[in-house]
């Protein structure tokens, strides 16, 4: 398997799972947060969504310079519902599916320099966005086991729960 195919499947996959996990944001919830020193709810969606745009910051584009980055919004400055979370998702993975189907694999040994991170290989940078993205999804999972849904590991992944047997509670 190509390195871009294995990214593809995976940033699918990640695609899915936080939709799946946005559908059980309670709206009402929005500006909750655990402690004061994180960010709320509607604030961290907002962070997923913009952090799951990392493929097109990193491999299409040159990597944002010092100023730009300065410049980006920071998550405490956004906020989103679950409904404009899923709606943006979307547009976000379509476009950044296209980048990941179409980059050579030679790219990802290419080196850029980056303003954050100094002098990485773009393969790099993706599994760093892959990380970052990651720990988000755990942080928005353990929101909403603190404020009650019910949900476990398949959740958490992305991976679609198998239904119950017949006679099961």
């Amino acid at each position: 398997m190509q390195i871009k195919d294995y990214l593809t499947r995976l940033y699918r996959r990640y695609t899915f799972g936080l939709e799946e996990l946005f559908k059980r944001v309670p709206e009402e919830k929005l500006d909750w947060t655990p402690c004061p020193t994180t960010m709320k709810l509607g604030q961290l969606l907002n962070h997923l969504v913009e952090s799951m745009n990392f493929p097109t910051r990193f491999v299409k584009t040159p990597p944002p310079s010092e100023e730009e980055v300065r410049r980006m919004p920071r998550a405490e400055e956004g906020w989103m519902t679950p409904g404009e979370a899923i709606k943006k998702l979307r547009q976000v993975a379509e476009e950044n599916l296209r980048v990941l189907e179409e980059i050579p694999e030679e790219k990802f040994d290419r080196q850029v320099d980056h303003p954050i991170f100094g002098r990485q290989r773009i393969g790099e940078l993706l599994l760093f966005g892959f990380e970052h993205m990651s720990s988000h999804r755990h942080q928005l999972f353990h929101y909403l086991k603190q404020l009650g849904e019910e949900m476990g590991t398949l959740e958490l992944y992305g991976f679609p729960r198998p239904e119950k047997q017949a006679g099961e509670s």
